[in-house]
């Protein structure tokens, strides 16, 4: 249900103008972030250098995974979506065997992937952007249980944000 929540909570913030564009919260990274994440989250075995730094396969157990009809309509919206941006293959498709993770296109981009991974797992904001953005109603935790390849993509992304001297909060 969380997942879900956030899938959708995620789909809403794309179509808002206002303090936050809606090229900023639905850039080409974030697109083929939440597309990807659903499969994960469904067991898909990555393929492409990209999708498994990103993913890690450590959990996966199918190449064909079962998704629900929401989720079915989602990867559908996102790809559409993908079309509509101009997305190429190389910044979306999991199987294009890119190297590491393409860098998201802003600072904003990438503080967004990274709070949204804690969102997911129900982290508790305390600044007023990470409240706004990301609605503490369904928060459970300040201390959120993070898989292995959130772990890792954290992880990846603080290092960007980093080395380009983001300061978005």
């Amino acid at each position: 249900m969380k997942r879900a929540m956030m899938i959708f909570a995620a789909g809403l913030l794309a179509g808002m103008t206002g303090a936050i564009s809606s090229a900023a919260a639905a850039s080409c990274q974030d697109l083929w972030y939440e597309r990807n994440a659903i499969y994960d989250q469904n067991g898909y075995c990555f393929s492409t250098r990209r999708g498994k730094q990103t993913f890690d396969n450590a959990d996966c157990w199918t190449k064909n995974p079962e998704l629900s009809q929401w989720e079915q309509r989602r990867v559908a919206e996102i790809k559409a979506q993908e079309k509509r941006q101009g997305c190429t293959t190389s910044q979306t498709n999991s199987a294009s065997g890119q190297g590491n993770s393409a860098p998201a296109a802003s600072c904003w981009d990438l503080w967004y992937e990274r709070n949204a991974i804690y969102d997911r797992n129900g982290f508790c904001f305390s600044t007023q952007l990470g409240k706004q953005t990301f609605n503490n109603a369904d928060c459970w935790t300040k201390n959120p249980s993070l898989s292995s390849s959130e772990q890792r993509r954290v992880g990846q992304i603080k290092v960007e944000e980093n080395r380009r001297g983001c300061k978005v909060n």
